[in-house]
C-alpha cells in the first residue's frame, strides 16, 4: 500500500485543469471562475450593518460595560459626523456604520437602560 502523500502526488501528476469556457450566467451555477473578476465600484459604497443593534468602538468594550447611546443611523439617513469615542449608536439594518465604530451588537444581545446600553 502507498502512503497518503504518495497517493496525492500520483493524483496531482495525472490531472490537469479543464480549459476555460464561456457560459451565460444562468448556466454557470456550480462552475468555478477561470479568472478573477473585479467590481467596477464598491457595493454597498460603505460598510453597513447587517442587523438592527448598536454600533460602537470595540476598544471601548469590556464585559458588563455600559455605553451611552448618543445617536442613530438609519439606512438612507446615516449618523451625521462621527460617533463619540465611548458611546454607542443605535443602528438599523442597511445603515452605514458610523465613523469611529467598528462593531455592531444585535439589539437582542444588549440590555437597554434608558439612554444607555449594557453590553454582554
Amino acid at each position: 500500500m502507498i502512503s497518503y502523500a504518495e497517493a496525492i502526488s500520483l493524483v496531482l501528476e495525472t490531472i490537469a485543469p479543464l480549459p476555460a469556457v464561456e457560459k451565460p450566467l444562468e448556466e454557470a451555477c456550480n462552475l468555478v471562475l477561470a479568472e478573477t473578476i473585479n467590481a467596477r465600484w464598491d457595493m454597498p459604497p460603505a460598510d453597513n450593518s447587517a442587523m438592527d443593534g448598536f454600533a460602537f468602538a470595540f476598544a471601548n468594550w469590556s464585559p458588563g460595560a455600559t455605553l451611552p447611546v448618543t445617536g442613530r443611523s438609519y439606512a438612507g439617513h446615516p449618523l451625521d459626523g462621527s460617533a463619540p469615542a465611548v458611546a454607542a449608536v443605535r443602528i438599523m439594518t442597511g445603515a452605514p456604520i458610523p465613523k469611529g465604530c467598528d462593531t455592531v451588537v444585535p439589539i437582542e444581545e444588549v440590555e437597554e437602560t434608558g439612554t444607555s446600553i449594557k453590553l454582554p
